[in-house]
């Protein structure tokens, strides 16, 4: 098996998260800003990735948000550059749980703790996405 890289978008940082290779567990990585987007693909190829997913903001009635083209975008671009999948998972509340988290940790509110919200956000996503994998998995 390959990893799973989850990816929180923003427009100036991108926050990351990267499974194990046997898919099992989530691991925060160090965001990425943006303009160096070109770290990202090279992380991708140099860890073995053979899945991408890219986090989609909505709103509360499950509608995409704006940014979500953007999103979209984000991850075309990563699979053109890398020739992996992307798959597009629903990111309602891991910022807000990521918020919970860092607080509970004793990190809230500071500035540069922003960046750390973003891969913290991806991590769950990433976790969510393992958990329900597991699961279809027994099922199969």
């Amino acid at each position: 098996m390959g990893r799973v890289i989850a990816l929180d978008y923003g427009r100036s940082r991108v926050g990351v998260a990267l499974s194990d290779e046997s898919q099992s567990l989530s691991f925060p990585k160090p965001y990425v800003l943006l303009a160096q987007r070109e770290d990202l693909v090279k992380l991708i190829r140099d860890e073995g990735v053979e899945q991408i997913l890219v986090g989609l903001p909505k709103n509360l009635r499950g509608e995409e948000r704006e940014i979500a083209a953007e999103a979209r975008q984000f991850g075309e671009y990563l699979g053109g550059q890398t020739g992996i999948a992307v798959e597009y998972v629903d990111e309602r509340f891991t910022t807000l749980e990521a918020k919970r988290r860092l607080s509970e940790a004793g990190q809230q509110g500071v500035r540069k703790q922003r960046g750390q919200q973003d891969s913290v956000a991806a991590h769950i996503l990433l976790e969510q996405y393992l958990q329900n994998h597991k699961k279809l998995n027994k099922m199969t």
